[in-house]
């Protein structure tokens, strides 16, 4: 299925722009990167769905408003909402069941807002306590939507139920931080506060292609994520900036296995996507954070997927103005590769743990501490079982070792990814890179 069609779609229920909804701005990314793995790849043998849309319950429960979309067409993204009166399928969806809509003329019996769905699924955000809105799945073409494909969407609800409180609990915290903050205040001088910012958790994920790259910077450390294009939805990148000053960066791919579907494996990636920062904020080293999510995976729906990681948590910079930082530790499971770029030497390390997924809950990943001296690169790497080869740990390392001196004093971490992307290791799927300036 292409990426755009000759009808650009529009949000399924067009209306006026209602007012703020009040959201973090770490939910709106988070909740994008999961609609659009779910439009991608649900029913992707059909060429997936065009849209998906996350539609969030206002404080009186009266009305819907639209906190996140995805949409594989460019189009006008103006948040709007609809009143649960005039929403039937919406109102069917939060009682409890799955709205499955095949055909044109079964959309038209729920008098939806538009005549362009002819396929879509509703089903309710929620969690075991809480109603929070409604996730929609549309495309304009008929589809056949299986059982699976309903369960799996079923899952992609459940995740964004997660994410939207997770944010509601952030922004409690933070509002008792200022509460207690302001009362101080009050009673140290009276004078007035500056108001305070939300912790920054700002996703950045890697690209097909580096026409767009997307870095983070937490100084004195500068990191890059790559993907390969040809993997895209099986492997992903990204990094955070977590709330304590951290930083956490992710290579992911989902490893090939007989019970494993292309949907499946996407909805894995996702899957991680969505929870390692969560997890990250309260674990101390990248070992513990792949063994919780570990254990979150085989205790998920999508247990018996198997995911090749590679991550690092780097520390909060001690003298961020006297160059001081650069610390961390990395952690790998499955076919994956780490190495320290510098100058002189480049070395490398394979590893061939057992993928996320495929051990037992007990299983436990070990830590890796690295400390980058000035201008050293980490480089992490995931990739498909071939990455286990000490063939492809040797072209791995060549791709560093080639370049010259003055090469290596002007590369910076995305130069690390170009350089990677540009060499042709196949068996590389998706890189971070972490540069200490």
């Amino acid at each position: 299925m292409t990426e755009s069609s000759p009808h650009p779609t529009t949000p399924l229920h067009a209306a006026s722009a209602p007012r703020p909804l009040g959201l973090s701005d770490r939910l709106a990314p988070v909740a994008a990167a999961v609609l659009r793995g779910a439009a991608k790849g649900l029913a992707c043998e059909q060429g997936g769905f065009e849209a998906g849309e996350l539609w969030l319950l206002d404080d009186a429960t009266q009305s819907l408003g639209l906190a996140a979309r995805w949409s594989r067409n460019e189009s006008p993204t103006t948040a709007t909402r609809r009143r649960l009166a005039d929403a039937p399928a919406e109102v069917a969806a939060l009682a409890g069941g799955a709205v499955v809509l095949e055909t044109a003329s079964e959309a038209e019996a729920w008098d939806l807002p538009t005549d362009r769905v002819a396929a879509a699924i509703c089903l309710p955000v929620s969690s075991d306590t809480t109603i929070h809105g409604v996730l929609w799945l549309t495309n304009e073409r008929p589809l056949a939507l299986a059982d699976e494909v309903v369960e799996l969407a079923e899952i992609v609800a459940g995740r964004l139920a997660l994410e939207v409180e997770r944010n509601a609990d952030s922004a409690l915290r933070n509002v008792d931080a200022r509460i207690a903050e302001s009362v101080s205040i009050a009673h140290s001088d009276n004078e007035p506060s500056e108001p305070e910012q939300e912790p920054s958790s700002d996703f950045t994920e890697g690209q097909p292609a580096f026409g767009n790259p997307q870095s983070a910077i937490l100084s004195p450390v500068e990191t890059a994520a790559w993907t390969a294009s040809h993997a895209t939805g099986v492997a992903e990148s990204g990094c955070w900036e977590l709330a304590d000053q951290r930083l956490l960066t992710i290579a992911v791919v989902a490893i090939d296995s007989p019970e494993s579907t292309q949907a499946t494996q996407q909805a894995a990636v996702e899957w991680l996507l969505s929870e390692a920062p969560g997890v990250a904020a309260r674990v101390i080293d990248a070992g513990q954070l792949l063994t919780l999510l570990n254990r979150r995976l085989l205790d998920c729906p999508l247990a018996g997927e198997g995911l090749a990681v590679a991550a690092a948590l780097v520390d909060a910079p001690e003298d961020a103005a006297a160059g001081l930082g650069g610390t961390g530790t990395w952690a790998f499971a499955g076919p994956a590769a780490a190495l320290s770029v510098r100058a002189a030497a480049t070395e490398s390390h394979v590893g061939d743990l057992i993928p996320l997924g495929w051990t037992e809950p007990q299983a436990a990943y070990a830590p890796r501490p690295f400390e980058l001296a000035v201008r050293q690169r980490l480089v992490l790497v995931a990739g498909d079982p071939r990455m286990t080869s000490p063939l492809v740990e040797r072209r791995l390392g060549d791709v560093y070792r080639a370049a010259t001196a003055d090469a290596h004093r002007e590369m910076t971490a995305e130069g690390c990814l170009r350089r990677l992307a540009s060499a042709g290791v196949d068996e590389a799927l998706a890189a971070v890179a972490l540069r200490r300036d």
